[in-house]
Parts: structure tokens; C-alpha cells; sequence
């Protein structure tokens, strides 16, 4: 169920970035393919990034869970830059975790031809002990996610989404 509710809000959440040419649909198509094995790639190290991150507590806390999203960009060493929480949850300790998560991710590059080197990227991450929680943060990060949408709407350097989902739950 975890990993068939992560693919649906990964789909439902994947912003694309901007592709020239958009009147051959080739080309169209060839890009968001590209930029879509991208956002897998570095989805699957932001997950083991954020294990990491969970395994060492920080300040003694012992339980983690909530919504946090974390903008960046990609450095030119294909680290992350400029990171910002830029949806603050009322969890302290979440944000340090989703940052820790971020600052962990080992290398951006390649990045896709059809994202710039200054696009901003937006990690969301849920970090859910149960299905209703999950269910429940999911819902939140939707939520989120439509709202930069709208905002981002027109803007040739929207954030491209990565999302990321951990818990206990199976």
C-alpha cells in the first residue's frame, strides 16, 4: 500500500520543467521521460538520505513524523544549494530531519537538458508510523503541492517536486 500510495502523489505531484520546443511532441515526450528518470533517481537517494537522517536523532527526540517540503537548487558540484523549508511544520524536529535529508543527497548531475541550473527543486517528504497518518500527510502535501502550483504558474523556473515517503507503515 506504501509504495502504491508514494507512485500516485509522485504522479499527482510531478511539476515538469519547462521544454523548449513544445510543438514537437517527440521532443516533448523524450523530455519528460528524461526528466522523470531524473526525479527517480534523485527521489531513491533522497530516500536513503532521509534513512540516514532518521537513524541519527537529533537532540534526543524519538519521534518524527509530518509534511515538510525543503526548496534547493543544484550547485554546480551537483550538491544541494540554498536549501529553505518552505513548508514549515509545527514539528521542529521534522524540519531538521527533512534539511539533514536534503543537505545528504549525493549528486544532482546529470542534470536533465530541459532543467536550468538555477531551477529551484522542491523536496516533499512524509515521514508517517501509520496508514491513516500517511493517508493524512499525503493529502496535506497534495494540498501544498496545488497551492505552488498555482503559484508557480507561468513561471519558467517552477520547482520540479521530488517526493519521499517514510514510516513503518507496509
Amino acid at each position: 500500500m506504501k509504495l502504491a500510495l508514494a507512485a500516485a502523489l509522485a504522479a499527482s505531484m510531478l511539476v515538469p520543467a519547462t521544454i523548449s520546443r513544445a510543438d514537437d511532441p517527440i521532443l516533448v515526450q523524450s523530455q519528460r521521460a528524461v526528466v522523470q528518470k531524473w526525479v527517480g533517481a534523485v527521489s531513491r537517494d533522497l530516500d536513503r538520505s532521509l534513512a540516514r537522517a532518521l537513524r541519527r536523532p537529533i537532540g534526543g527526540f524519538t519521534h518524527v513524523e509530518g509534511f515538510a517540503s525543503v526548496s534547493f537548487k543544484c550547485g554546480s558540484d551537483g550538491r544541494p544549494t540554498e536549501m529553505k523549508l518552505t513548508h514549515n511544520t509545527a514539528n521542529r524536529e521534522l524540519s531538521k530531519v527533512a534539511l539533514r535529508a536534503v543537505r545528504g543527497l549525493e549528486n544532482l548531475h546529470p542534470l536533465p537538458d530541459s532543467v536550468g541550473s538555477g531551477q529551484r527543486i522542491r523536496a516533499n517528504i512524509i515521514v508517517a508510523d501509520s496508514q491513516e497518518s500517511l493517508e493524512r500527510y499525503a493529502r496535506q502535501a497534495q494540498k501544498e503541492e496545488a497551492r505552488q502550483a498555482r503559484l508557480d504558474r507561468g513561471n519558467p523556473d517552477a520547482a520540479i517536486a521530488i517526493n519521499v515517503i517514510a514510516g513503518t507503515t507496509a
